[in-house]
């Protein structure tokens, strides 16, 4: 049987130590490739978290619109309601010419006709 030599120790050695660091890179590799996929995981579910938070703000932002519309309209419609009364209610003050022309030529008759009693 030979006897391993100085040289073939440190051979050996040598060799199991390239294969410790191949090892090592490769479980590096490993392990960076993993935390690239978790990175990745989370940047997607943060993502989806995104765009549940925009869904949840444009329906709140909808909403507020339609209440401001809704709001508004009543408004509107208060407002024109409350012109048609002053409108009715102005008509019905509003004085009609042909009865105030005959007053005011009764009025003119009896101040310029002498009383004839």
């Amino acid at each position: 049987m030979a006897q391993d030599s100085p040289d073939s120790k440190a051979t050996m050695t040598a060799d199991h130590a390239m294969n410790v660091v191949l090892e090592a890179e490769q479980e590096a590799k490993r392990r960076v490739e993993q935390c690239k996929a978790d990175a990745e995981a989370l940047l997607q579910q943060a993502r989806q978290q995104a765009q549940q938070i925009e869904e949840r703000v444009d329906n709140r932002i909808t909403r507020i619109h339609q209440r401001c519309n809704r709001a508004i309209t009543d408004q509107v419609k208060q407002l024109k309601l409350d012109q048609e009364k002053n409108i009715k209610i102005r008509d019905r003050y509003k004085p009609n010419l042909e009865t105030i022309n005959v007053v005011v030529e009764e009025i003119a008759k009896r101040l310029t006709i002498p009383d004839q009693e």
